[in-house]
């Protein structure tokens, strides 16, 4: 006997849903238990994290019980008390009569009743704690899922404390996600690029999926898949947004916490309080001691919408946010420096040289892994000296101990939560006067340093140099780590603080893996101040801050910190470049195919010093070449129509009017047997899509 498709679906269902394991348990536990341990299920979450699919695997797990279920989602009516009990009671009668919650309750030993999408019914929340739940039989089994927390009206009513069980819906774990990925059959190789970007966020992972059932073989790429991004942005942000409601939501994607100081100052005519507060209470918004921030995945979705659909406001909210952050640590702020620089570097975290380096602060800044900086204490000397004798051997051990003893206040430790010292950093001070009494003399990065200096830096009077002579995570030694990046913000504290400080030095063991991010920091290679000790080589990395002082640095990392700059330096720009807002450029894309025929009335379009057409011709290309040129891309980005059953009807029109022209357009409907609204309609497409696909080469290249 054949089933119903409904089965069908079930089992599909079934069979991709991953994870959630406690929160079955706990639901399962509570419904089936003799007396209920609580009577209220709270779960929220940002949208996409899947409460509506939980809810349905509720729906699975009852109906095994064999406890009745019902289910309402709010958006199907509207948020007053009458509505509301009308809505549910024709649940209860499953649309063929009204019941009553308490009709259908006695009727049975246990019921669930979910209601989701809670957060729309917030206008009520009063009414549901006061009025209506009272009125609940004790053996109906409330779930409410929904965006937001617990409202104050829940928070404060004590009798509600001992009914409801808060749970906050997270993300998915990397084997969960990784589980869904392969049951969705996502080629394993895209996987950690994915799981980078959805962060076991359910909804992108999804849409991740949806796109490799239409091409199995994409390399994966966040900022190459607008939809999947627009997707998410319209199901994080349903409501209508102001303007500088649209801007703080932008300027939290790209900082490391928003607070109302900087929304006052990257916002200057805003009311920063209101403002603050409004995005506080944002569903997809979490808070710290140190601010608000968005969940992960909703700052990688905002991140790459805002880079893809106006680079020139990615880039200047960054620059205020940088200026924000420099001038704090330049003079000063209330907050710890530490803060302040790892808000400065954050910003430089989606430059394709940082970002490698920088993903395992993510959880230290979210606090899930904290270390903190502090001071020597005796203990701590045995347990750094054993894990450097590991890595770099006895002889590099016994100049780190004879350094320690000399120079107490230059070992900087590195401490996990329960205080355990986990990596170090050593700082040496060389001044022109040095006391023979404060150094190692026998150490030979000491000597190369010296000599260094002497040929080609040479201290004056009030200056000195760091030498940054020990630097590792005794778990990872000098890899890419929590440990390691928090060393090298230490390090930037010393640049910006150091009195007189003329010049730094870095020694790496593997300088060939350091020197493109070392380069991007203006740290230079020094070859001739390499040095070995008890065998092992190490390459010297250094910087004059005669040259580049503290402030222009500060400058060039934040020139250099944009994630559209995949090089360390940024490239020359053309001089006769033309940047064409988004509109002007749509503008002349339509003039262009008005004048595809005609090479000279192409030459005047603006968009023949465009970036579109520069980027494919040399500096000293000829007008009529470049007319060529502008022309060929043209055809070239409305080829793709033709391949589409839906739009080659769009490239004909195009066809008909541009590319090989009827005398009138009435003539051109008449060639394509079409009415001349239906035409126009067809063109109007066509010249949207050879627009759309022009300004994606404009502003990615």
């Amino acid at each position: 006997m054949p089933g119903q498709l409904a089965d069908y679906l079930k089992t599909v269902q079934q069979q991709l849903f991953v994870g959630r394991g406690d929160e079955k348990a706990l639901f399962r536990e509570a419904i089936t238990a003799e007396e209920m341990p609580f009577h209220v299920l709270y779960v929220w979450g940002p949208g996409g994290v899947g409460k509506t699919v939980l809810t349905l695997m509720f729906r699975e797990i009852s109906r095994a019980c064999g406890v009745p279920f019902f289910r309402l989602d709010a958006r199907d009516l509207e948020p007053t008390a009458g509505a509301f009990i009308d809505a549910l009671e024709q649940t209860l009668g499953q649309g063929r009569t009204r019941r009553s919650l308490s009709d259908v309750a006695v009727q049975t030993k246990r019921l669930v009743l979910v209601i989701d999408t809670y957060e729309m019914l917030e206008p009520l929340d009063r009414w549901i704690c006061e009025d209506f739940l009272p009125t609940v039989p004790d053996n109906v089994f409330l779930v409410l899922s929904g965006r937001n927390r617990r409202s104050a009206e829940w928070r404060a009513h004590l009798g509600l404390q001992a009914l409801v069980r808060p749970l906050p819906l997270r993300n998915l774990g990397p084997e969960e996600s990784r589980q869904f990925l392969s049951r969705r059959q996502v080629p394993e190789a895209q996987h950690a690029a994915i799981l980078a970007f959805a962060q076991g966020h359910p909804l992108a992972l999804s849409l991740v999926a949806d796109v490799y059932d239409q091409q199995p073989d994409l390399q994966f790429d966040p900022d190459q898949t607008p939809d999947i991004v627009g997707t998410l942005l319209k199901r994080f942000l349903v409501t209508t947004l102001t303007t500088q409601q649209r801007v703080a939501v932008e300027l939290s994607a790209l900082v490391r916490h928003t607070t109302q100081p900087l929304l006052a100052a990257v916002l200057t005519d805003a009311d920063s309080h209101t403002l603050f507060e409004w995005l506080r209470g944002r569903s997809f918004m979490e808070a710290d001691a140190h601010g608000i921030y968005p969940h992960d995945l909703v700052r990688e979705v905002l991140a790459a919408d805002l880079r893809w659909r106006d680079p020139g406001q990615y880039q200047h909210l960054s620059r205020q946010a940088r200026r924000y952050y420099t001038d704090q640590l330049i003079e000063g702020a209330d907050r710890p420096y530490e803060q302040i620089l790892a808000d400065y570097l954050f910003l430089s975290r989606d430059n394709p040289v940082i970002r490698p380096f920088f993903l395992q602060l993510r959880e230290q800044w979210q606090g899930q892994r904290p270390l903190s900086h502090d001071h020597r204490h005796a203990e701590d000397v045995p347990v750094l000296r054993e894990a450097l004798a590991r890595y770099e051997g006895d002889a590099s051990a016994a100049l780190f101990e004879a350094w320690v003893e000399r120079l107490p206040e230059g070992l900087h430790v590195v401490r996990d939560a329960d205080g355990r010292p986990v990596g170090c950093l050593f700082t040496v001070t060389l001044t022109p006067d040095m006391p023979a009494g404060q150094t190692v003399p026998q150490d030979p990065a000491l000597a190369a340093a010296r000599a260094y200096l002497e040929a080609h830096a040479p201290l004056r009077t009030g200056e000195r140099a760091l030498l940054f002579r020990f630097w590792f995570s005794e778990a990872d030694y000098q890899d890419v780590s929590p440990v390691q990046s928090l060393i090298f913000i230490q390090t930037v504290r010393y640049y910006l603080e150091t009195e007189g400080l003329a010049f730094t030095f870095l020694p790496c063991a593997e300088p060939d893996f350091w020197q493109l991010v070392l380069n991007y920091a203006d740290l230079h290679r020094l070859p001739e101040a390499d040095f070995s000790v008890g065998g092992s080589s190490y390459g010297m990395f250094g910087h004059d801050w005669r040259v580049c002082p503290p402030a222009r640095w500060l400058d060039l990392l934040a020139e250099r910190g944009s994630a559209f700059q995949a090089r360390s330096v940024a490239p020359e720009r053309r001089s006769d470049l033309l940047v064409l807002s988004e509109s002007d450029f749509a503008e002349a894309v339509k003039e262009a195919l008005q004048s595809f025929t005609r090479l000279d009335r192409l030459q005047d379009n603006p968009l023949m010093r465009s970036r579109v057409v520069l980027d494919q011709i040399e500096q000293d290309t000829d007008e009529a070449e470049r007319a060529r040129t502008l022309r060929q891309l043209l055809l070239q980005v409305a080829e793709p129509l033709k391949a589409s059953p839906r739009e080659a009807k769009f490239y004909r029109a195009l066809q008909a009017t541009y590319f090989d022209p009827a005398p009138t357009q009435e003539r051109a409907a008449e060639a394509l047997d079409l009415p001349f609204s239906t035409y126009r309609r067809h063109l109007r497409s066509g010249i949207e899509a050879v627009i759309q696909a022009l300004w994606q080469r404009e502003i990615r290249g």
